[in-house]
């Protein structure tokens, strides 16, 4: 439980730290959208949706619901991810 609550801070910080400061950019280049979700990855954000087994944090469907609900709180474009 606890590295899942550390995962979602860390979700959180990300987000302020790279949306808030860009979010006009997402409208209008394609580039800027590509290079968030190449950090998103490199920061192991995806691993949210792999079960344990294979390397990933297997979120319950509360804490799923928490990681899309901020994602999409701070860019409505990632709220799909």
């Amino acid at each position: 439980m606890m590295e899942q609550l550390k995962f979602l801070n860390d979700v959180e910080a990300f987000l302020k730290s790279e949306i808030s400061p860009n979010v006009n950019a997402f409208d209008t280049d394609c580039d800027a959208i590509a290079i968030l979700l190449q950090k998103f990855k490199a920061a192991g954000f995806f691993k949210a949706y792999i079960p344990k087994a294979y390397g990933g944090l297997e979120l319950n469907r509360e804490q799923t619901v928490a990681f899309q609900e901020m994602v999409g709180r701070w860019a409505g474009a990632f709220g799909c991810l």
